[in-house]
């Protein structure tokens, strides 16, 4: 249903969606970002200072409870299979990048691969706007704060607190999304041993390479070595003006090549490969990591068969009954206390 809304009426509700947001907007600061109580993000823009028609405001809504991997599973946007591949990196303290354009679905896959984190590991995540919601016990929130105009208090970023997190003492760090210098502190801290996740727009692993390159991160090719892949999702229109997400690449860097290790058949809707097998002959970090771990490479066919079907088990299950189950399985795996 269209609702026509006159000039002064679309003033007055720019002004209220701000300050739902914990923002204000004026004719001397005419653009807020934010999010509500809610957990909705709203983007204001006040009177015709800076849009020529106007006052205008976008809602992006989120649900109540976050997608988890189990549900992302049961949409089919990946395989069990790769879900199983993803949490043994992401249990190892790799360092992932999520590729992919606005609105693919990049934020909502970090929130799920964080929840693979063993939940007697110290996250720290860093935002600009908080939309990150881990349910780990030991989770460190971070969120930027940007100086007001007319303000004399201290303008806060995400390269301050990335480079504040790394004495945090945190076995990983999240970044919501990297787009200048703080992927280099990023970097770096992967390369100290934290694990890392971030979001980055880019349309393929060889255009996110290029972009981290450039300006204004210019991150050195001896720095891009230590990136273990990128999970490139896409936002796929069908047909009735409808879309699905789809992750449509694993891509794993190894030195100076790029292997992908899954990628998606649009024609058939299905991803391969779908073996453990032919993953274990692909991939190379897999088997890194499953020595990092601590266990023999025999045995890591059949740990990709048994997360993978813990997960697929679990699709439909709230947020919380998801994550009690891969807390279980670190307990009973690792003999550990939770």
């Amino acid at each position: 249903m269209d609702v026509e809304l006159g000039e002064d009426e679309a003033d007055s509700l720019a002004i209220q969606l701000a300050r739902k947001a914990g923002r204000m907007v004026s004719l001397a600061v005419p653009i807020a970002e934010g999010l509500t109580e809610e957990g909705h993000r709203v983007a204001v823009t006040f009177s015709r200072e800076v849009s020529r028609h106007g006052s205008s405001f976008i809602i992006r809504k989120y649900p109540e409870k976050p997608m988890t991997i189990a549900d992302m599973i049961g949409s089919r946007i990946l395989t069990p299979l790769m879900a199983a591949y993803l949490w043994i990196l992401v249990e190892a303290q790799s360092f992932l990048i999520i590729i992919g354009n606005m609105g693919s679905g990049k934020t909502t896959l970090l929130q799920s691969l964080a929840d693979l984190i063993p939940p007697y590991h110290r996250v720290v995540t860093v935002e600009d706007t908080p939309e990150l919601r881990l349910q780990n016990p030991h989770w460190d929130p971070l969120i930027t704060r940007p100086r007001p105009p007319g303000e004399e208090i201290e303008d806060i970023g995400l390269e301050d607190l990335l480079r504040f997190s790394l004495r945090r003492r945190a076995e990983h760090i999240i970044v919501g999304e990297v787009r200048g210098r703080e992927a280099r502190l990023l970097a770096q801290a992967a390369a100290s041993g934290h694990g890392s996740l971030t979001t980055f727009h880019a349309d393929s692993p060889e255009g996110a390479i290029l972009r981290l390159r450039l300006d204004p991160i210019n991150l050195p090719p001896l720095f891009l070595r230590i990136v273990t892949g990128f999970i490139h999702i896409r936002r796929i229109p069908v047909f009735g003006g409808r879309a699905k997400r789809r992750i449509v690449s694993i891509t794993e860097v190894y030195g100076d090549d790029l292997i992908t290790v899954f990628k998606y058949n649009p024609l058939d809707d299905k991803h391969e490969p779908d073996t453990p097998g032919e993953v274990l002959k692909r991939s190379t970090r897999i088997h890194e990591a499953w020595s990092k771990l601590g266990f023999p490479t025999s045995s890591l066919e059949e740990e990709l068969e048994d997360r993978a079907s813990l997960l697929e088990s679990a699709a439909g299950l709230p947020p919380e009954d998801v994550y009690r189950r891969v807390s279980l399985y670190y307990q009973k795996k690792y003999g550990v206390s939770i």
